[in-house]
């Protein structure tokens, strides 16, 4: 998305697209390659490769770039409206309003004004969309997954203010170790329906059946994972399962109820995290029953993790 814009402000400075001729003598400078640059984001460093102009009067400088090292939370939100449900020229032109923050438009004094054209924006908005439909399409038999994971994230999207929507997420652990995002897609309220149709796009494109299925304890989600795949083990998240199980415990227990927690999370086998949950519960049922009943509830998925080779078990409790 980065580079797109980056790339329509550059062909509007230089009045011609990448591959144009120069027709008019007042089409002063010339592209010359890319430096490689970079944005951080909650999730790290992400590349961008950030076009470069020469042979002008005054050095060429990007107004979006030099905003985009201020806002890239802005964008982050964008993109995920993108893989969400597309874009339109409305929601990129909205971003580059914001991306100009001129202290004038803030104080009411100008109008936004959007750092493109409309014209650039649209075709910008052309090639995301593209590569949307890509991303939302392509073949998946070639990542060797072992675990997968499932989960909604809730996100305030632009043009429905006020509204809260489930992003549905996949995501994998693949058999090298890498991590690979699969796909994301509007669930409304989380519901089994809106879950299987998200599970069988992955399905439809060749995704590997999985040795594990890591989901939050939505009943939703649990449907579609046992519908799709009854021959994969299903865990339960135990960040999820640690929130709501001490979500149910007095300020003044908290830290002792956690420490348990973890001994029965890290148990060296299966038989002994069992062991340790029904005798956290036994020791705790009558002060602590709301707690002891969550954590009681899908017992068997919570300890699933056990199940796994120690090394994975580190790794996906981290």
């Amino acid at each position: 998305m980065a580079e797109q814009m980056l790339s329509a402000e550059v062909d509007e400075a230089l009045g011609r697209g990448s591959y144009q001729r120069r027709e008019e003598q007042s089409q002063a400078g010339y592209r010359n390659g890319y430096k490689g640059r970079s944005i951080r984001t909650a999730e790290g460093k992400i590349a961008v490769d950030v076009p470069q102009v020469r042979g002008r009067e005054e050095p060429y400088r990007s107004a979006i770039w030099q905003a985009l090292g201020k806002r890239s939370p802005a964008l982050q939100k964008l993109a995920v409206e993108m893989y969400a449900r597309g874009l339109s020229t409305r929601d990129i032109e909205d971003l580059l309003k914001e991306l100009a923050d001129d202290p004038e438009q803030r104080e009411g004094l100008r109008p936004p004004q959007s750092l493109l054209s409309r014209s650039s924006v649209s075709r910008v908005t052309e090639v995301l969309w593209e590569e949307f439909e890509a991303f939302a399409k392509r073949d998946l038999s070639s990542f060797d997954v072992v675990y997968l994971f499932c989960d909604a994230v809730y996100e305030s999207l632009r043009q429905q203010a006020g509204c809260r929507q489930a992003i549905l997420v996949t995501w994998a652990i693949c058999s090298d170790g890498s991590k690979v995002l699969l796909h994301l897609s509007l669930g409304n309220k989380e519901s089994a329906d809106a879950w299987l149709e998200h599970l069988r796009s992955v399905v439809s494109r060749n995704l590997p059946v999985p040795s594990t299925v890591t989901t939050d304890g939505a009943p939703g989600l649990i449907k579609a994972v046992e519908a799709m795949w009854p021959e994969s083990e299903r865990i339960r998240c135990w960040f999820h399962k640690m929130q709501n199980v001490l979500e149910k415990v007095p300020d003044e227990m908290r830290e002792p109820i956690k420490r348990l927690l973890q001994d029965v999370r890290d148990a060296p086998d299966h038989q002994t995290g069992m062991q340790r949950a029904k005798a956290l519960i036994d020791r705790y049922e009558r002060e602590l029953p709301s707690a002891m009943a969550c954590l009681g509830e899908d017992l068997e998925a919570s300890l699933a993790h056990l199940k796994l080779p120690s090394l994975h078990q580190k790794i996906r409790c981290a």
